[in-house]
């Protein structure tokens, strides 16, 4: 069978469409190699159909990987808080990759033989890798943009930006000093007190469900002596002085020492994804330690699928309608070329999407605590 044939009846059935769209995906993603994309930030803000524009009662709005995109342009193959309505525009993501070489050989091959199970294998595969994640790379970058930096910076080709601005209210984002290589301070100073600022934080949420951090910031954490004197790493000596010992709190202890003062444990986000350029890039950076209260937040629902209902949430990833497609999601564009020196299968993808933060009681969700670098 005719490769082009198949790959439109693929896209003319929906099939391609319904695949690329899974609502699982949104969570999480198993690559071809067997390993697993976990977006953490899809707890929080998960992915709802939306219109492109729409108004939203109770949004308080906070202001690679795909790359971000005017609506109409062509795509490049590339592998202060108020309680009152606000207009929102989602914006337009965009990527494009190309089969070529040996995959292309192969998947023409498998076509001539009528295995269409060997096609749609290599061109989900293709699809996943291609498509799929780097739209949700992007699309888990920008939550977490607007979450700890309350601004999602959008940059694509031919020059294009775009600075979207979410709220930032006063003292929800603070940034710690961290002194110098010879005199550091805040977190870098064992002897400062990083519980008081941790709880300070707390105190501005009234309820705290979850902390996301990296694993630098939880290594200053374990070297901290008050941390290390609740953790059970302290003597007294003959003189009635408390020394804390040394190397470092275990992460457990460090959870326990959170939970008995009414908080939750540490998750790590690690992650990162890859740019054009080969560089691996954190969707969170690690200098954020993330406070969230995603509490009595009505429920979002993300599908018809029960399990991938939402009910503790900060808001969503608003998904809109890309152009000349009358459903909400991802839109993918396929085009066979083989009658070409170099043949290919040349395929585009978009989504029109955006985080939106909400507080629908009117009080603050989130408090970051920035811990940068010492200076030299």
């Amino acid at each position: 069978m005719d490769l082009a044939k198949i790959i439109a009846d693929k896209l003319a059935d929906g099939s391609i469409t319904s695949f690329v769209n899974d609502a699982r995906a949104g969570f999480a993603l198993t690559m071809p190699d067997g390993s697993t994309v976990d977006y953490v930030g899809a707890r929080y803000l998960p992915l709802v159909n939306r219109e492109n524009a729409f108004d939203e009662d109770g949004i308080y709005f906070r202001s690679v990987i795909a790359y971000d995109a005017t609506r109409y342009a062509p795509v490049v193959p590339r592998g202060g808080m108020e309680s009152e309505p606000i207009s929102v525009r989602l914006r337009t993501n965009d990527t494009g990759a190309q089969l070529t070489g040996r995959d292309y050989d192969v998947i023409v091959q498998l076509a001539r033989l009528n295995r269409i199970d060997g096609v749609e294998r290599i061109l989900q595969d293709f699809l996943l890798t291609q498509i799929i994640k780097p739209l949700n790379d992007l699309i888990e970058k920008q939550r977490w943009a607007a979450i700890a930096d309350g601004i999602v910076k959008r940059r694509g080709d031919s020059g294009y930006q775009e600075d979207v601005p979410y709220a930032n209210p006063a003292g929800h984002r603070a940034t710690i000093p961290s002194g110098t290589n010879a005199a550091p301070a805040g977190w870098y100073d064992p002897a400062y007190s990083i519980l008081n600022d941790i709880f300070a934080m707390a105190d501005k949420l009234g309820v705290v469900t979850d902390i996301i951090t990296s694993r630098r910031i939880l290594s200053l954490m374990s070297m901290n002596n008050e941390i290390k004197a609740y953790g059970g790493m302290a003597v007294t000596n003959v003189n009635g002085q408390t020394q804390t010992l040394s190397g470092r709190v275990l992460s457990d202890s460090i959870d326990n020492i959170l939970r008995s003062n009414g908080l939750p444990g540490i998750t790590l986000h690690e992650a990162t994804y890859e740019q054009l350029n080969g560089a691996r890039v954190r969707y969170l950076r690690d200098t954020a330690f993330v406070m969230l209260n995603s509490s009595s937040i009505d429920p979002v629902v993300v599908s018809d699928r029960p399990e991938l209902i939402a009910p503790t949430t900060l808001g969503f990833v608003g998904n809109g309608i890309a152009t000349a497609q009358t459903t909400n999601g991802k839109a993918v564009y396929l085009r066979v070329n083989g009658n070409r020196k170099a043949p290919n299968v040349e395929c585009e993808g978009t989504q029109v999407s955006l985080p939106i933060l909400r507080n629908a009681d009117g009080r603050q969700r989130l408090g970051i605590l920035n811990i940068p670098a010492k200076a030299a």
